[in-house]
């Protein structure tokens, strides 16, 4: 039998498919965009009596609202006993606005809130339930709960503190190690002044991960170390969330690719088991290439592809570089068109001064841009990897191939330089998620922090730390 979770979004998406389709529009059939844009006029549904939400559904919506702080979001007020359906409407709208992907756009989420019932299991199904999506939760609660109280300091105690003995001092390297994640919360009583093997472990973890010497004793500079200020990491933690409510990014389910921008890396997983990963190569840091934010899905694997260079490229620095001469570029191995209005059409076909190399990977609605190889592999030497035009390079494209066409793997890891030009179908198509984020949480549970490549923290809506911390301690 499908999980509620899964009927609910199948609802969701059904009644709002029924709704649009009896409307005449295609906004659902619409490729995803970057991001929604604000209604206008045209995009305004019809106007008919919303259906009622009903007691239930308004306690349903009301305990959303109550958890949004786990979400790293301040929740709105809660509508009184004698509210009318007006204000849980509208209600219900700043729940959705939190949830919904940006590719759901103001015309889809309208109809919802209009034509939707119960609104509660429709909304609950936007909610994000990837594990990394957990871990980021879990790890904005414990940045919270290190607010909460002064930051406790070991000190320099006159003996040393090691396995097998019993000190205050060891009760409070337990509480500090607890602020980071580490160690076991339910010791309690005198136990937490015990030096046990559970705080030895906890105590040899965090050595290993602050790369420190791995002595599992109190020693002066792990002293040192633990003594030092935390940062507060609520506000990053809470963009990063948000950041990730974005794509449509929901569930451990399928095959999943993500492509971490601000970690110039791709993570392929399959039901939630990481399958294949590599270095990549992104858009450079200007308002034209940087690479977007969105979600995807990558439909074929072509070999050995042509590139038709986008019309910027050829405007920005081909025609320049030719001194207005397509013959230059034809010399070069190019392919030229010059079009009625004397616009180039430019095309380089398959060879190995191909900048897209042997392989590429469609994707659907995204305006050119797409995974691909690359004919300089030198560049994934480099740390700092935002060097394109926008699409994204690939440190093993084949290796990617292979699993997403795994009943062609022979084709696309053997001999492929020049071969034909021959476009695989990906069936069921992957969905390619374009993350970015300059916070997020290892597989270990602990918090990295990555550049902000393309400057874009400071756009963020700001985050009242002191209100979501104490929102936080009253769940």
């Amino acid at each position: 039998m499908p999980e509620p979770r899964l009927i609910a979004r199948a609802a969701l998406f059904g009644a709002l498919a029924t709704s649009l389709l009896a409307s005449g529009s295609t906004a659902l059939a619409a490729e995803p965009t970057a991001g929604a844009e604000a209604a206008t006029a045209a995009d305004t549904p019809p106007a008919t009596s919303p259906a009622p939400i009903d007691a239930e559904d308004r306690a349903a919506l009301g305990a959303l609202g109550a958890a949004l702080p786990t979400h790293g979001v301040l929740p709105p007020k809660r509508p009184g006993a004698t509210a009318d359906d007006d204000a849980w409407r509208a209600y219900a709208g700043a729940l959705l606005a939190v949830f919904a992907p940006d590719h759901l756009g103001p015309t889809e989420r309208a109809r919802l809130l209009r034509d939707v019932r119960p609104l509660a299991p429709a909304i609950r199904a936007l909610v994000p339930t990837h594990r990394r999506y957990r871990a980021l939760q879990a790890a904005l609660a414990l940045a919270a709960r290190r607010e909460l109280g002064p930051q406790p300091l070991i000190g320099d105690p006159p003996y040393e503190v090691r396995v097998g003995v019993t000190a205050p001092e060891v009760a409070t390297l337990r509480d500090r190690l607890l602020l980071e994640g580490y160690g076991d919360a339910s010791v309690t009583g005198k136990l937490r002044a015990y030096f046990d093997h559970r705080l030895k472990r906890a105590l040899w973890k965090w050595q290993q991960d602050h790369g420190l010497p791995v002595t599992v004793v109190l020693d002066p500079l792990t002293r040192r170390r633990l003594d030092e200020p935390l940062p507060n990491e609520v506000r990053a933690l809470a963009v990063a969330l948000r950041r990730w409510r974005r794509l449509d990014l929901r569930e451990d389910r399928g095959r999943q690719i993500v492509v971490h921008l601000n970690a110039y890396r791709l993570e392929a997983d399959e039901d939630g088991r990481e399958k294949v990963a590599m270095k990549v190569i992104i858009g450079r840091a200007t308002a034209v290439d940087a690479t977007p934010a969105m979600s995807a899905p990558l439909d074929a694997v072509v070999t050995n592809p042509d590139w038709r260079v986008p019309r910027r490229i050829v405007e920005e620095s081909m025609r320049a570089r030719a001194a207005d001469d397509p013959a230059a570029l034809e010399a070069e191995g190019y392919e030229v068109k010059v079009g009625k209005g004397g616009e180039w059409l430019v095309r380089q076909p398959p060879g190995p001064d191909n900048p897209l190399g042997v392989l590429k990977f469609r994707l659907r609605g995204t305006d050119g841009v797409y995974l691909h190889d690359t004919s300089a592999p030198k560049l994934f030497k480099k740390e700092a990897r935002a060097l394109s035009h926008g699409c994204v390079r690939l440190e093993r494209p084949r290796e990617l191939a292979a699993w997403l066409v795994p009943e062609r793997r022979a084709d696309v890891t053997g001999e492929l330089s020049g071969g034909p030009t021959e476009r695989i179908p990906v069936e069921p198509a992957a969905t390619v998620h374009f993350l970015y984020a300059t916070t997020a949480v290892d597989a270990a549970g602990r918090v990295e922090h990555f550049p902000d490549v393309y400057g874009r923290d400071a756009e963020e809506a700001p985050v009242d730390v002191a209100a979501l911390v104490k929102a936080l301690a009253e769940e």
